[in-house]
């Protein structure tokens, strides 16, 4: 069981699929079937996805696509499990066996497999701690204090779990490799794991030698954990000097970006308006936020200037498969060999949103061309038939009118252009980065922390729902995502001083929901007309997606999850945490128009 994976390049689990999977073809065309149905079943268990981040399902799919995908542990049977049980006894190597029994674990809670999996996956995570598997042997000793965890903080286990993962901090590695320690660190946080006074001054040890090195965003990291450390410890003083110093490694990475060889105000004012909302939170000098401010505002008015988006305007009325080809083949080749922050960036901004103003005048000039369709009242239906809005023709003056026009701009919008782009766009692109960047969790942190669109405490659900939009699981991304635009555009209301409540005759103070916020004319000087029609469109409008609305109330099916809706929704928070800039109402609207 064990020959397939002796000669294997990696020691993780990706080589070992194949290997097996290579193994069971080869024994299956000599027609060793009993050999070809064990490599095909370690095959199998070798393939699923690691995601330990996700303690509740630790393990996905590896592969999804038209909505189908590969196996994953909740697949197997009793037989197959009775079959995992049996392979655990043939397996010498300890990275194999620590799958089989973690499988074991997870569908029968079997307690003895899983002592076994955890000392396997310490052993298996100690041994593979080399320059090019050290990611890999971090996470399996990650999933090693998860497991001993669940057996019980006061067995063996943890302790030699715990002991391994310190240990580990003490490699070579640490200070070759850039952000080893950091993985570590992290692991150790989330477990509450180690020393954390202990861990607090190593992380500030690496923060401070990356900080002499000038790599901001490696000091920030650190500087993170540091505070997050000294947080457990509870020494907030030292919790607060940490914070500080992350904050202050914005700036420093703004001008950085101006010293490239392509230089970049609109990187230098995006890394700026993390830092200014980065040192508001860290309770940071008024004068040095103040100064910060004032930069961010010089480099963002000069920053238009820089703005070349690949605009692919599609023409909305054409269908044929050709267009459709050519675009996604536009949004790949976008977003294409480039690093993962750029290739983000670039999906996020490479496609306009819409013009309200030219789809206004576009919907009118379809009514003067195509009268009939336009002259009487329209019915929306929902999916069981029912009539959702109606709609008065276009073509007659009256009280109604503009809001007739603005109801088929929401219907044209949602019809052909959010339709179009989606599938010509956002997938193609979304589906490019992935494949070609393989991201973790954790590297969306650079677009969710100190992010003035994003609340304090709310992080973690846009961290989340940012990863799980990109890796194509839209089900989890847009019932994380959908709930928090909400409270995200009150948020960011309330942080320019605007009262996003009302007062009621009893003198209690609900705050507004989405659509009076929407409509708010300040909400329209900060993210601007634009925005305020997609946002509306897109979550609110019954002529539009209005896919709040069927999200939150249970209409949304399972395909309407991955379809053009969810692309959108999970597209426009995309962007919207990509351009985190607060400014004053009028420097707002500017910017967003």
């Amino acid at each position: 069981m064990d020959a397939p994976i002796r000669e294997i390049s990696g020691h993780d689990f990706t080589h070992a699929q194949s290997a097996y999977s290579a193994a069971a073809k080869q024994a299956e065309e000599s027609g060793e079937d009993s050999e070809g149905r064990a490599y095909r079943s370690l095959a199998i268990i070798c393939s699923f996805y690691p995601r330990f981040d996700n303690r509740g399902e630790p393990y996905g799919p590896m592969m999804q696509w038209e909505g189908k995908r590969t196996a994953i542990p909740d697949d197997l049977t009793d037989a197959d499990l009775d079959t995992v049980t049996t392979l655990r006894t043939k397996i010498v190597s300890p990275l194999i066996r620590a799958r089989l029994g973690d499988v074991l674990w997870l569908r029968r809670r079997d307690h003895i497999a899983t002592k076994d999996a955890c000392s396997d996956y310490i052993t298996a995570g100690e041994t593979g701690l080399t320059k090019e598997d050290w990611v890999d042997s971090i996470e399996l000793l990650y999933r090693a204090l998860q497991l001993a965890h669940f057996l019980g903080r006061d067995k063996e286990g943890w302790k030699q779990a715990e002991a391994a993962t310190v240990r580990a901090l003490q490699s070579p590695f640490a200070e070759t490799e850039p952000f080893f320690a950091a993985k570590i660190l992290r692991i150790l946080l989330q477990m509450g794991a180690g020393e954390p006074a202990q861990l607090a001054e190593l992380a500030g040890e690496h923060a401070k030698k990356a900080a002499t090195e000038v790599v901001p965003d490696r000091a920030r990291t650190y500087y993170d954990q540091e505070a997050d450390f000294w947080a457990v410890a509870k020494e907030p003083e030292k919790e607060a000097e940490a914070r500080l110093a992350s904050a202050m490694t914005y700036e420093e990475e703004a001008e950085r970006s101006l010293k490239r060889s392509a230089p970049s105000l609109l990187v230098a004012s995006h890394f700026l308006a993390q830092g200014v909302e980065a040192l508001r939170r860290a309770h940071a000098d008024p004068a040095t936020v103040a100064r910060v401010r004032k930069k961010l505002r010089e480099y963002q008015r000069d920053s238009i200037k820089e703005m070349k988006p690949v605009l692919l305007s599609p023409d909305v009325a054409a269908k044929a498969d050709e267009l459709l080809e050519k675009a996604a083949k536009q949004a790949i080749e976008a977003v294409k060999d480039s690093d993962f922050k750029e290739a983000l960036r670039r999906l996020a901004f490479a496609h306009p949103t819409i013009s309200a103003s030219k789809l206004r005048e576009e919907v009118l000039k379809l009514a003067k061309d195509h009268p009939l369709s336009h002259l009487f009242e329209a019915s929306f239906l929902d999916q069981a038939g029912r009539v959702r809005e109606r709609v008065g023709g276009l073509l007659e003056a009256g009280p109604t009118q503009e809001d007739n026009i603005e109801a088929r701009m929401f219907q044209h919008a949602a019809q052909f252009i959010w339709t179009f782009r989606a599938s010509s766009y956002i997938e193609p692109a979304r589906r490019q980065i992935w494949l070609q960047h393989l991201p973790r969790q954790d590297d969306f942190g650079f677009l969710v922390f100190n992010n003035p669109f994003v609340p304090p405490g709310h992080e973690g659900m846009f961290l989340r729902g940012l990863y799980y939009g990109l890796a194509g699981d839209m089900l989890l991304a847009v019932h994380l995502l959908t709930p928090q635009i909400e409270n995200s555009i009150r948020y960011v209301l309330e942080q320019n001083d605007v009262d996003v409540s009302n007062l009621d005759s009893n003198l209690t103070q609900p705050v507004k929901t989405l659509g009076p916020l929407l409509l708010m004319p300040e909400t329209k000087k900060i993210f601007g007309e634009d925005w305020c029609f997609e946002l509306r469109g897109l979550l609110i409008e019954k002529t539009g997606y209005s896919y709040r609305h069927q999200v939150a109330h249970g209409f949304a099916s399972e395909g309407a999850c991955y379809g053009p809706e969810a692309l959108n929704v999970w597209w426009i928070v995309l962007r919207l945490c990509y351009t985190p800039i607060i400014l004053d109402e009028k420097q707002a609207g500017d910017t967003q128009s």
